[in-house]
């Protein structure tokens, strides 16, 4: 069984400066082979339980236009602190952002 973590516990994770792991090369070169940055151009992807941003990050740097979705307001600031020319968007219940 796993365990239900909550918004709560996200948003201390996040206010206390804790974040996830950058994309791995590997990971990239996965991604790269399987969907092809080249496919890009001109596509939306979404990026559900989003983090600080470092996955979306990592697809606008493949041509990606990206809409962040995270439950915890406090991970969404602090990927608009440093994904510059990013906007929060504000949507009841759950914290937005978009990188056009």
């Amino acid at each position: 069984m796993s365990a239900v973590v909550t918004v709560g516990a996200w948003e201390a994770h996040y206010a206390a400066g804790r974040g996830f792991r950058p994309v791995m090369s590997n990971e990239q070169h996965i991604f790269e082979r399987h969907v092809g940055p080249a496919a890009a151009a001109g596509l939306t992807a979404l990026d559900i339980g989003c983090d600080t941003g470092e996955f979306a990050h990592y697809l606008t740097t493949c041509g990606y236009d990206v809409l962040g979705v995270d439950c915890a307001a406090t991970a969404i600031s602090r990927a608009c602190e440093w994904a510059v020319g990013w906007q929060r968007v504000g949507v009841s219940g759950i914290a937005v952002w978009m990188s056009w």
